[in-house]
């Protein structure tokens, strides 16, 4: 009977080695186990509020299934929403109006100069920025609208 049991304790032995315990480990991948974890959840959930739901059967994996990339969905569009709300923020933030504080003194006058100067350096797009601004400030000083600096980028008031 020992050599019966010490034949068994070495088959244990053997078996209990790495090469053949890797068939009892997990080897999904981690998004297999947070979408099994998901589903188990949410199939709880939905079990505690509706009796004869049965999360096992074909159509309650279907419905879990729905669910949770629908949820998963609207979670991708709200973080991708607010990742491009904050860099808009960061990008409208380096565009101000005014390049330096002295430009907020300049005349059209100034502006028309400056705009033709970019010009000929062919910078089209400050070009246009100084035309666009000598614009509003002549509007400006006909009274037909209120040309002002304040929290926005620009604030114009027609009269």
């Amino acid at each position: 009977m020992s050599s019966y049991q010490s034949k068994r304790e070495q088959l244990n032995d053997i078996l209990s080695n790495k090469e053949y315990q890797v068939y009892y480990q997990d080897n999904r991948s981690l998004l297999d186990r947070i979408w099994d974890k998901l589903s188990e959840w949410l199939g709880k959930l939905l079990k505690s509020i509706f009796q004869s739901f049965d999360p096992g059967t074909t159509v309650g994996n279907s419905i879990l299934s729905v669910i949770l990339i629908v949820i998963l969905g609207a979670l991708i569009i709200g973080v991708v929403a607010i990742v491009m709300i904050f860099l808009r923020k960061r990008r409208l933030k380096k565009l101000q109006p005014f390049s330096s504080s002295n430009q907020l003194e300049w005349d059209y006058q100034r502006h028309l100069a400056v705009a033709s100067q970019y010009a000929m350096e062919k910078e089209f797009r400050l070009a246009t920025r100084h035309q666009f601004l000598a614009f509003l400030l002549i509007l400006d000083d006909r009274n037909l609208l209120l040309a002002g600096y304040g929290k926005q980028i620009g604030i114009i008031m027609m009269n």
